[in-house]
């Protein structure tokens, strides 16, 4: 699969382009759109399954899964020359102190779309009038090299990865009331994180050298070097580069569980243990860390397990109560595990497990003309990690961004109806109120990318109560549908959805970043508010119809999605961790919005033998 990609954008960006769906990623190449982010996957998957029936009331099952592909996704790099990017912060009016020379880039950017895109034709210009000489390449001395230097070119971030997964279950009946499972599965998974060479764009080699340690180290050649095994590296097409290590993941888990089924009372318990461990194997020896790159990381393991159990009472053969309960420890996410994997084997230190404790009740009615469902939930999350990396343009460097606890809570309900109006005419509808939020304070540690010190260490993030983004707290739905006794239908949805919230940088919720700044200032609201998103609706139409042409079938779907085609739906967006913690002024790192598509529509043909 390969498709363009989109980011989000500041809201003077989507102005001054005159359209939300403006996309900084492409440019005109020779008259024609060229993308500079592709996503191109290819992850085929094999599976093969046993089940044997031992006896009336004995079954045992066994699943074995295989994948392997290639995940990439593509965007420009750049070495020598000015930052590419149509997005770049200083290339829009916002970061122009002079209003009269911002008023100008504004008018001017208005005018002129390709300057809001991708220069191709500038990338390849420069690459061409880059004749260089390169020495001792590959550490061999007086092997030199001349020819042109790409200072742009296109890359691939890829993460290709090898997943075997096993499962066998046991079955078993119990006097026909009672249904034991017992069964062990486990994974292993090896993924090959490394940066590719796409496209040169007209350039003879890329020089394998990392430019921000060129910033942090100008006067040790070594530290620049990517792989200090094969100094002054050259880059070809097609070739590896700037890192390449693998990601090793085990887990196994063995789990039993029972349902029982009674006249008044249906009920399940069930309970897992399990194991699971990773560690980093890194493949080149980066200059920066010559000593910690190549070869393997400590292991981090972890001991895990979660139990379950519900009861349902049914009080007719209408009315039904619930209730649920479940508890659990896990392991991080290995993502979560390294300071920075890309460079070398520092994991984090003391790493907990991740805890999961919750519940929910429920009464579920169903009957020939009405079904209700109401439920209502609570969820605590504890103790989780999250290691965000970020460019900080103020100090040219990378920065290891590290969170520790994390807590999190989702309490809220959820409600559904189904009301047969007519024997072909269906009315629902479906609400879900909810509070997803940070119930505590979290720890921030900040390391420096290229040389491993701290910017600082253990800073209080004050979360508390801060709303957790990519999902709205509230949202309701109503509708009807047609059902014709020709085998055809159709239905009316109108969706609302309200307190979104953008996801927040937690470098603005410290003490520092709001260190001198007074109290209840417009300055002090605008670094700690967290945005919320303006309320939305949308309304989309589904139908389809079926047919039985001897004993084939055929159906045929179709659906227009947001039909009142509004296109001033906010679904998401972040603030930048980037922040100018001298000015205060969080306007030069604005916040970036995704926006709904407008009206847009499928139509879906399958036939079924």
């Amino acid at each position: 699969m390969r498709r363009g990609r989109s980011t989000a954008s500041t809201q003077e960006q989507y102005d001054i382009a005159g359209s939300v769906y403006y996309n900084p990623y492409w440019g005109y190449q020779e008259g024609d759109v060229r993308n500079s982010r592709v996503l191109d996957t290819h992850q085929p998957t094999a599976i093969l399954r046993y089940d044997w029936q031992l006896r009336h009331d004995r079954r045992l099952m066994a699943a074995f899964s295989w994948q392997q592909g290639k995940y990439g996704s593509s965007s420009l790099e750049w070495n020598g020359g000015r930052d590419p990017r149509a997005e770049y912060y200083r290339r829009w009016p916002s970061s122009v102190e002079d209003p009269g020379v911002a008023e100008e880039m504004r008018k001017y950017l208005r005018e002129r779309e390709d300057l809001r895109q991708v220069n191709w034709a500038y990338m390849y210009e420069a690459n061409r009038h880059n004749l260089q000489t390169i020495r001792d390449v590959d550490g061999v001395i007086g092997q030199d090299v001349t020819g042109l230097r790409s200072q742009y070119m296109v890359q691939e971030y890829r993460s290709d990865a090898r997943t075997l997964q096993g499962r066998v279950t046991y079955q078993t009946s119990i006097n026909n009331r009672h249904l034991f499972s017992v069964g062990v599965q486990g994974q292993q998974l090896s993924t090959d994180y490394f940066k590719k060479a796409l496209d040169l764009l007209g350039g003879d080699f890329w020089l394998d050298i990392d430019r921000f340690a060129e910033f942090d180290f100008p006067d040790d050649p070594d530290v620049l070097q990517n792989d200090l095994d094969r100094p002054n590296r050259l880059i070809r097409e097609g070739d590896r580069f700037g890192y390449d290590y693998r990601i090793h993941a085990r887990n196994a888990q063995v789990w039993s569980q029972i349902f029982f089924s009674g006249r008044r009372w249906d009920g399940f318990l069930g309970g897992e243990a399990g194991y699971a461990d990773f560690y980093r194997e890194g493949k080149v020896r980066t200059g920066r860390f010559p000593d910690n790159s190549l070869g393997r990381s400590a292991t981090l393991d972890f001991l895990t397990w979660k139990a379950k159990g519900g009861l349902t009472y049914k009080l007719d053969g209408r009315n039904y109560f619930t209730l649920a309960a479940f508890a659990s420890e896990g392991a991080q996410d290995f993502q979560n595990g390294f300071v920075s994997p890309r460079t070398r084997n520092d994991v984090i230190q003391d790493l907990p497990t991740e805890k999961i404790l919750g519940g929910e009740a429920a009464y579920h009615l169903q009957s020939p003309v009405l079904k209700f469902r109401a439920t209502g939930y609570w969820t605590d999350i504890r103790d989780q990690v999250d290691v965000l990396t970020f460019f900080n343009d103020l100090a040219n460097t990378f920065g290891n961004y590290i969170l520790r606890d994390l807590h999190r809570r989702h309490v809220g309900s959820e409600w559904g109806l189904e009301y047969k109006l007519t024997p072909a005419v269906e009315l629902n509808g479906a609400a879900a109120i909810g509070q997803y939020y940070y119930t505590d304070r979290a720890r921030a540690t900040v390391i420096q990318d290229n040389t491993g010190l701290p910017v600082y260490t253990d800073r209080v993030v004050y979360l508390r109560h801060f709303r957790l983004d990519g999902m709205p707290q509230q949202a309701y739905s109503v509708g009807a549908t047609y059902n014709s006794r020709r085998f055809w239908f159709v239905n009316l949805q109108v969706n609302y959805f309200r307190n979104s919230y953008l996801d927040f940088s937690p470098d603005r919720r410290t003490a520092a970043a709001v260190e001198g700044v007074e109290p209840g200032s417009a300055t002090w609201d605008a670094i700690l508010e967290q945005e919320e998103l303006p309320d939305g609706i949308m309304v989309n139409i589904f139908g389809g119809k079926s047919w039985k042409v001897g004993q084939t079938f055929l159906y045929l779907n179709a659906g227009i999605n947001n039909l009142l085609n509004n296109t001033r739906i906010r679904t998401g967006g972040f603030e930048q961790l980037r922040f100018d913690d001298e000015s205060r002024e969080v306007g030069r790192f604005p916040n970036r919005y995704f926006y709904a598509f407008g009206l847009n529509y499928f139509v879906n043909l399958s036939v079924r033998f």
